[in-house]
Parts: C-alpha cells; sequence; structure tokens
C-alpha cells in the first residue's frame, strides 16, 4: 500500500525540483524521467488522462481514489501494477492504451461503480467485450468490472477463468455460460466447470437459496465470498461429497460445518456430531445472534451464544448479530480472529489476563476492559484501555445486559419506577417492562406475605414491616428458607387495623 493511498483529502503532492528521483507534475507524482507513474491524490475529483511519457502505473497507485471517475491511458503505458485502482469507488470507465501488456492482480478491485473496462481495438494483449476484460483471444477472462448490474454470460471462447475475475462485482445476481461453451456451465446463475463437478462461482449479488447439485465433488475455497444475501443451502440427497443441514452447509457426514450463509438470522445450532469448522464459516454472518452446541459435542461448546472450544481456552466465535460488550472468560488464551472488524461493540470485557493470541486486521476502537490485578493490558500502545476496579457481580450483571460497568445502579434506566439494584437482586431482565414483573404482597388470612428471588450474589436483602408507613422495622418478619429456584417467602402477622411489608435490598 502507497503511503497516501488513505489520504482522503490529499489534493496535490509536490516535489522539489532538485530531488534525484521523484518529481511532480499538476500534484501528480512521479519517478525522475516520469516514466513511473507512483501516486495519484487521492482526494482529487474528475477524470484523468495518464500521459504518454507513462509505460508503468505503480502498484497502489490510484488506490483508494474514491472521487476518480474516469481514466484514459496513454499510448505508451504497458504496465498496471497490483491494485493500482483498488478502491475507486467514484470510477465509472477505464480504457486500457494500445501498449499495455501486464496488468497484476486486483487492479481494480473494489471499484464498486465501475461499469465497463474498455481496450483499445490495437492492443495485442488484451481485449473487451460489453466492459468485460478478456485475453486477446478472448480465451481468457480476466475481470468483470465491479459495477455490472444484473446477469452476465460467458461467451463461448472461454476457457479459463481468473482467480477473483467476479470477487468484487456486487450487483451481479448471475451468471450465465453460453451453451456452446465446452469449458463452463451454470445452473441456477451460478458458475461451474463443464461437468458440475466444481461449483466455482456463486455471484455476489445473488440472494435466497443456494441450490447445489448431486454432481458436485468441490466447492471452490471462495465460491461464496461476499455473497451477503444468501439464506441457506440446499444440497441434492444424492451428493456423495456434501450435505445440508438447517440452511447450512457441511461435508456428507454433517461433522464439518463449511458455510453458513451470510443472511441467515437468529440461532445457529450445532449437533454433537460437528468437530470441524471451516475458517470463515461464521465470521460473516452479520444477523445471527447466538452459536448454541450440543452438550454431547466433544470438540465445540457454547456460553451465553457464544462459540468456544471445549476447554474454554480459545474463543472461537462471537455471533455477528451479538451487541453490548463481549465478556471473555478468564480460561480464554486465544482469541485469534473472533473480534476483527467488530468496531459496533461496547467493549471488550476480559475476566482475565490479556490473551496470548489475538488478531485484528487494522486494530479496533472497541475499548478494551479488565478488573484489578488483570496482566498484559499495560502495553497496547494508543489502545484505549479500561480498568474497571474490583471485579463484583453487580458489574458483570451490568456488562452482560449492556450497561457500563459503573452505571448507577440506583438509577431507574428502565422508566417505570424500578432500580438497576433491584432488578439485579431479583433476577430480572433491566430492559423489560419490570413493573409488572416486582413480588407483590399477599394477605392469607392473619398472615401478609411477600415471595421474592433472594439468591443474587453480593446482595443483602431485608424484608420489613409497618403499621403507619413511618416506622418500618425488621420485627416479627419471619422468612423461610431458599427453595430450589431461590426464592424465599416473608410474612408478618396481619391482625392490626393497617399492615404494610416491603422488601429492601442493598450491596
Amino acid at each position: 500500500t502507497s503511503p497516501f493511498s488513505y489520504c482522503d483529502q490529499l489534493t496535490e503532492i509536490l516535489v522539489d525540483a532538485t530531488n534525484p528521483l521523484y518529481s511532480s507534475h499538476n500534484g501528480i507524482l512521479f519517478n525522475k524521467t516520469r516514466s513511473t507513474l507512483i501516486q495519484f491524490p487521492p482526494g482529487r475529483l474528475g477524470e484523468f488522462e495518464i500521459p504518454v511519457s507513462v509505460d508503468v502505473i505503480e502498484d497502489s497507485a490510484f488506490r483508494s481514489c474514491r472521487l476518480l471517475t474516469n481514466v484514459t491511458m496513454g499510448g505508451n503505458v504497458t504496465s498496471i501494477g497490483y491494485s493500482a485502482f483498488s478502491g475507486c469507488s467514484g470510477l465509472t470507465t477505464v480504457t486500457i492504451g494500445a501498449g499495455v501488456t501486464d496488468i497484476e492482480s486486483s487492479a481494480f478491485n473494489g471499484c464498486d461503480n465501475l461499469e465497463a473496462i474498455e481496450v483499445a481495438p490495437a492492443n495485442s494483449s488484451f481485449s473487451s467485450l460489453d466492459g468485460v476484460l478478456y485475453d486477446k483471444a478472448r480465451t481468457s477472462l480476466i475481470q468483470c468490472p465491479s459495477g455490472l448490474v444484473g446477469s452476465f454470460t460467458i461467451p463461448a471462447s472461454v476457457t479459463s477463468i481468473d482467480t477473483g475475475s467476479f470477487s468484487a462485482s456486487a450487483n451481479l445476481t448471475a451468471i450465465h455460460v453460453d451453451a456452446a461453451n465446452s469449458a463452463f456451465s451454470s445452473a441456477d446463475g451460478i458458475l461451474f466447470n463443464n461437468s458440475k463437478s466444481n461449483l466455482i462461482r456463486c455471484p455476489i449479488g445473488k440472494s435466497g437459496v443456494v441450490q447445489i447439485p448431486a454432481e458436485v465433488t468441490n466447492i471452490y475455497y471462495s465460491a461464496f465470498s461476499g455473497c451477503k444475501m444468501l439464506t441457506a443451502f440446499n444440497v441434492d440427497p444424492a451428493n456423495p461429497e456434501y450435505g445440508s443441514l438447517d440452511g447450512l452447509l457441511y461435508d456428507k457426514s454433517l461433522t464439518e460445518l463449511i458455510q453458513c450463509p451470510l443472511e441467515k438470522s437468529g440461532v445457529v445450532t450445532l449437533s454433537a456430531m460437528v468437530t470441524r469448522i471451516f475458517d470463515g464459516a461464521l465470521s460473516q454472518c452479520k444477523h445471527v445472534t447466538a452459536i448454541e452446541v450440543h452438550s454431547a459435542n466433544p470438540v465445540f461448546r457454547s456460553v451465553d451464544g457464544v462459540l468456544f472450544n471445549k476447554s474454554l481456552s480459545m474463543l472461537i466465535q462471537y455471533p455477528g448479530g451479538k451487541s453490548g460488550y463481549a465478556i471473555i472468560p478468564a480460561s480464554v488464551i486465544n482469541l485469534g480472529w473472533a473480534f476483527d472488524g467488530r468496531d459496533d461493540l461496547a467493549g471488550l470485557v476480559f475476566l482475565g489476563n490479556w490473551p496470548t493470541t489475538v488478531y485484528f486486521s487494522s486494530g479496533t476502537s472497541v475499548p478494551f476492559q479488565h478488573f484489578d490485578g488483570a496482566i498484559g493490558f499495560s502495553d497496547l500502545g494508543s489502545q484505549v484501555v479500561l480498568n474497571m476496579g474490583p471485579e463484583s457481580p453487580v458489574k458483570l450483571w451490568l456488562l452482560e445486559n449492556g450497561y457500563p460497568y459503573d452505571a448507577k445502579v440506583t438509577s431507574d434506566m428502565s422508566g417505570n419506577g424500578v432500580s438497576l439494584l433491584m432488578a439485579y437482586a431479583l433476577n430480572l431482565a433491566p430492559r423489560s417492562n419490570l413493573a409488572s414483573s416486582m413480588p407483590l404482597a399477599e394477605l392469607d388470612g392473619e398472615l401478609l406475605s411477600i415471595t421474592f428471588y433472594a439468591a443474587s450474589a453480593g446482595i443483602t436483602y431485608r424484608v420489613q414491616t409497618t403499621g403507619d408507613l413511618d416506622a418500618w422495622t425488621t420485627d416479627g418478619v419471619s422468612i423461610s428458607p431458599p427453595d430450589s429456584g431461590g426464592f424465599r417467602t416473608a410474612s408478618v402477622p396481619a391482625s392490626d387495623t393497617a399492615r404494610f411489608i416491603r422488601l429492601v435490598v442493598s450491596e
């Protein structure tokens, strides 16, 4: 990546005239002889025609130039570097000159609005048809423009397709193949080899259910990459290699989870048979709120809908649709990539020390939170780290319910007259209608009683009584032992003309 790639407001790059290696012209960075275009300012707006002096477009030269709309290459350009135009979301048309003989991979990835890649007819290495880039003979399909909308038909002449040809075509809903093509075929808008034994690519814009035929014995690794609108996989029962259950794609024996459709929502349940989960199988499922695992599974387990290995030493996947504070058990030493890209979370709460293995592709803005005594958090550079002080059950409960650890527990966050502390003490969901869930006093003969949950850690429960709503006391109140559910009943004689009873809780 160029050091200027993400300088979104940069409109001009100037070079001192005495610099022996670099030069600039019209605010664009070149080598000294202007034969290599090194960097186009990312903040520059509009069209651009590459000067005739340029024969090489450097790697990432136009990367993330989001305001660039059209590029025409001078006749002397021979080489387009790796990711040269990657991320140019405003680019709608690229015209490749007659002299270009080399185009590196990912040159046009992420150009979301690129509708056409045109090639000069005199070019001896490349050609284009309907805005799609091919080699000269059109036997190799090199790049389908990202902005292509709807369906696309592969010509009969194509015998090879470059890896990543369709990897950025977000609006492509179907890939068809000319009936005369001897190398490829399609079914339900999905690309296969001619015999349908290899499932090569599902178009990114396809939605709904994917039908996998009985003939398929191999699914390419990136076949479903970026397909955010798939709801289910349905494998033909006669298929010898693959199977499906609850819309998820497995191997035939249902022991290896290959892919969860990215649009799947709610709960994903893994049976006791699942012993392997492919990398990335669950990582982009933004609507899955919980991953549950059968208790007899020998390899995996779930805690509060989060996927771990059996020993809880590795947090494998935090559900993409689960929000709030992610609470990480003290036993976890490996987070892997579980939280990569999850900047939407309120915080990562570590109940133990900093894990030995954690990866983020480009850092994270989510604060790391820990309790007193945890180690390993002092060397995390500019990362936001919060020490929450001594660990307590109330703090954990607040975090589990999406509140900051230091929220004022005497406050009424739900707005119906019940404090957070009372909700915790009574084991109630604090964001529900608590007023309708509060314990009520009942008169049974000559006894006034109240039944309440009394097993929340760190809480002192007291039941008081009064006859005048002024002098409250615990005298005369009898309380039963807790039952199997943690409930107790407090009673007081109600022989007086007026008798009242109330529950008081405190930390």
